[in-house]
């Protein structure tokens, strides 16, 4: 009944007070059990409390005669991984190893992602190789992980060929996986490869999300391909085939023909928002009343703004900031009386 107690007072996040439960069932010689240590651990860890959690962690060992299972120990390395202290993490996995314990495949994949987002590529492909050498197979996160971080330092080619790696290993990449791997030639300006990348996906049985396909249309207006961009959005819109277009779909297409101070186009794919979708947010607001303001058109900017206020949605500092910058370009010092 006490354990039901910890379990509800972590989950409402109030933690000292499971603490102190917990310590009573001690008091009261209710002893604690694996779960009850879990639990707690597991709470510590999400806050990123980990000296607290390492004390519960000791607490069940000393004082309570537990042994810590490989769930425990995975997620000690999980909260050190989260709060950055992948040293502190590598310490708890070779102590893990030193008792004789063999570590999920999860184990690993946490101790990869910690030094991928570290950007500490010699130490993910390390533990990748004793993961392998130790008989447990990588999984889609593993591989998910490990490409990641490769693009996150600016490694696209070698990303490329462990997704082949991948492949042939037999193991199939999810949606996200192909993600990391577009979101990476994309801002590369690699908008053809990402395209293959994105039939490859087809091909093999993967079918793209919005996401995938937002981040080709950000790729395409980036490289200022906004024909082949306009026609993938309305291939979003017309073919079922395709997911439904999102706000950020639109958003993508729209701050790509701003830039290119094509204004009446922009216009008309806004128009198609809102039809389709409702309403626009705040983001396509300022895009669009920084685009009229460029060109100096108080009137348009303002009916634009009337619009955003009216569809209730609530206006952020951007969208102020942008106004007041335009205002102040174009001559109309008294902003505050026309906001």
């Amino acid at each position: 009944m006490q354990e039901s107690g910890v379990r509800g007072l972590c989950e409402g996040k109030e933690l000292k007070k499971a603490l102190d439960l917990a310590k009573e069932m001690q008091r009261s010689e209710c002893c604690w059990s694996l779960v009850t240590c879990g639990i707690l651990v597991d709470a510590f860890c999400k806050a990123g409390k980990m000296d607290e959690a390492i004390g519960v962690f000791e607490e069940m060992r000393v004082s309570q005669g537990f042994e810590p299972d490989l769930v425990l120990y995975t997620t000690l390395i999980r909260g050190f991984c989260d709060c950055g202290e992948v040293d502190r993490a590598k310490e708890v996995f070779h102590e893990v190893i030193e008792k004789g314990l063999s570590p999920f495949a999860i184990t690993y994949n946490t101790l990869i992602q910690g030094f991928c987002k570290l950007g500490d590529m010699k130490e993910a492909s390390q533990m990748f190789q004793v993961m392998k050498e130790r008989g447990v197979r990588p999984n889609v996160y593993t591989y998910t992980a490990l490409i990641g971080g490769l693009c996150g330092v600016g490694k696209t080619k070698e990303a490329l060929q462990l997704l082949n790696l991948m492949l042939e290993s037999g193991e199939e990449p999810n949606v996200v996986t192909y993600n990391v791997i577009l979101t990476k030639l994309c801002k590369d300006g690699l908008v053809g490869e990402a395209l293959e990348v994105v039939e490859l996906m087809k091909k093999r049985g993967t079918r793209p999300d919005i996401i995938a396909y937002n981040i080709l249309l950000g790729g395409l207006c980036a490289k200022g391909e906004l024909d082949e961009a306009s026609k993938l959005l309305r291939l979003l819109m017309n073919d079922r085939n395709y997911p439904d277009p999102d706000v950020r779909s639109f958003n993508a297409l729209i701050h790509g023909l701003c830039e290119e101070n094509n204004l009446p186009e922009a216009f008309v794919f806004y128009d198609l928002l809102v039809e389709i979708l409702g309403a626009a947010d705040v983001v396509t607001t300022n895009i669009l009343i920084k685009g009229i303001l460029k060109f100096g058109d108080v009137k348009k900017a303002m009916e634009v703004w009337k619009q955003f206020l009216d569809s209730k949605v609530v206006p952020n500092s951007d969208i102020y900031s942008t106004m007041i910058d335009g205002f102040c370009k174009t001559g109309m010092l008294n902003v505050e009386v026309v906001l």
